[in-house]
Formats: structure tokens, sequence, C-alpha cells
């Protein structure tokens, strides 16, 4: 039987295990390679969406420890849900794939992260504060 963690359920999970696992991810995302384009689809149906680079200098696999304690401080000061967690992620995923030959450099894990977080709570306090009006208003502000 399988069983599954959800990693960002904060209930079960410590502030350093929320902040490790984030920036495991946002290495894996950001420093990972993409494949190359090809021609014809591989045997499974679709390409895998990043190949693991053999050089030191384009991956780092592990998260630093510095990169773990600037998240969980700024997770912990910023109090941002699960949600923007999650779309900060997507963000600097669809980020990698359209610039996807400029090469990320050892130590702009932290700027990524800072930004995808930023451009992330944006977006979904603009969303939930215009989802949540009513439609009068809400022309209102248009006009």
């Amino acid at each position: 039987m399988a069983y599954l963690v959800d990693w960002l359920d904060s209930t079960r999970r410590s502030a350093h295990s929320v902040a490790e696992k984030t920036c495991e991810m946002i290495c894996y995302l950001w420093f990972a390679t993409s494949p190359p384009e090809r021609s014809q689809p591989s045997s499974s149906g679709s390409p895998p969406l990043f190949t693991r680079g053999s050089s030191p200098s384009t991956l780092q696999l592990v998260a630093t420890p510095n990169f773990v304690q600037f998240m969980q401080k700024l997770l912990e000061t910023t109090q941002v849900s699960q949600s923007v967690m999650v779309l900060s992620l997507h963000y600097i995923h669809r980020l990698k794939e359209r610039n996807r030959f400029t090469p990320a450099q050892s130590g702009s894990e932290f700027r990524i992260a800072v930004a995808g977080l930023m451009m992330a709570n944006k977006f979904l306090v603009v969303f939930s504060f215009f989802f949540f009006l009513p439609l009068e208003y809400f022309f209102l502000i248009i006009l």
C-alpha cells in the first residue's frame, strides 16, 4: 500500500522540513537542464520535462544549508500560504522553460525563490480581491 505524504501540510511537518522540501524543488526546477527538442516523440508518448546534467556547474543536486535556512526564515516571516508556494514553483518552472538556454548560476536560487514567491503572492492577493468583489464594484473599478 502506497503512503502519500503531503509535505506542505504544516500541521504534520516542521517549518524546517517544509523549507527544505521547497528548496529541493526550487533547485530541481532551476538547475535541471531541459531536454533537446526532438522531431519525433519517444516510445512512451511524451518526453520527460527535465533531464539531469552531469556537470556540477550546471546542476545543484542538494539545496545548501544556507538556502534552506534563508527559505525557512522567509517562509516564517511572510507566512505565505501553501498555494503561494506551489504557484511560485509553477512560475519558476515556466521561467526556466521559456529561457532554457540561460544557464542557472550558483547562488541564483535565492533570487529566483524570492521572485517566484513575490509574483505568486501578488497574483493570489489580486485574484482573491477581484474574485470576492460584487460584480457592480468590479465594473466600477474597470471604468
